[in-house]
């Protein structure tokens, strides 16, 4: 009589880390909208204080109206830019590409950059740009290498 052998069964190598990365990078995507409706909230309440400060003359300065409206814009541009880039890599990471990685790891930094730079407050932008730091840096575990290349 032939006993039988039961091979165990084992997850691949890296899926807890892969998990973990999407589900940050999802967070972190999130993270970017709420900052970035922040800066156009923060915006619009500038205009509106301009406008009351403004109220006699209604000729605002224009140069300088501009420019702070392009920062507000370029600040909101990059972080939602951001959160999609994000979004899209933890998809294409779950799929087990390599792709995903990369692009995790480069929206990230970029998110965290984004943060740090926006009109937000100074502790704010430093305490949020730490979460995008934290996925780049899982996104670079060996643990998402073999996860994404099948081997383990």
């Amino acid at each position: 009589m032939n006993p039988l052998t039961y091979q165990p069964v084992s997850t691949p190598r890296g899926k807890g880390i892969a998990i973990t990365t999407t589900v940050l990078a999802v967070l972190c995507a999130g993270i970017n909208v709420l900052a970035a409706a922040s800066v156009v909230l923060m915006h619009l309440f500038l205009e509106l204080l301009d406008a009351v400060q403004n109220w006699d003359s209604l000729k605002p300065d224009a140069e300088q109206q501009h420019s702070t409206s392009a920062w507000f814009v370029a600040a909101a541009a990059v972080l939602i830019v951001a959160a999609v880039a994000l979004i899209v890599g933890a998809v294409q990471l779950m799929l087990c590409k390599t792709s995903g990685q990369v692009i995790v790891v480069v929206s990230a930094v970029i998110s965290a950059v984004a943060l740090i730079a926006t009109p937000l407050a100074w502790a704010t932008a430093m305490t949020l740009s730490i979460a995008p730091l934290i996925v780049a840096g899982f996104a670079l575990l060996p643990g998402i290498r073999r996860w994404c290349r099948g081997t383990g």
